[in-house]
């Protein structure tokens, strides 16, 4: 004789709720490609006030990554890599960013 046999599913807890809270920098670097104006145009975002604080290792290794990608990518000589403020009267990307984007320019970090 065979016993019938019964299907237990097993429990499943709630994912838990995720509030809105900043991320730290450090931990997530954020950099964000879009394209901005015209089409010929791509802008990078590094998230943070750039103007109050330093940015994270992490984002400056990625944004030098993301520049060098699109600037080999698309034939972008370093003479056309410019900042927003560089482009348009804005603080953007604040003076930390700023003078590191421009000396790595410069120094022909960015190919």
């Amino acid at each position: 004789e065979v016993e019938p046999s019964v299907e237990v599913e097993p429990e499943v807890e709630p994912e838990p709720e995720v509030e809105d809270e900043p991320v730290a920098i450090a931990e997530k670097p954020s950099v964000e490609v879009e394209v901005e104006v015209e089409p010929s145009d791509i802008g990078v975002v590094a998230l943070g006030n750039f103007d109050r604080q330093q940015p994270s290792r992490a984002q400056l290794n990625a944004l030098r990554r993301h520049v060098r990608l699109l600037m080999s990518t698309f034939n972008v000589p370093a003479t056309r890599l410019r900042t927003h403020q560089e482009w348009a009267p804005t603080a953007c990307p604040g003076r930390s960013l700023q003078r590191y984007m421009v000396a790595k320019r410069d120094h022909g970090a960015f190919g």
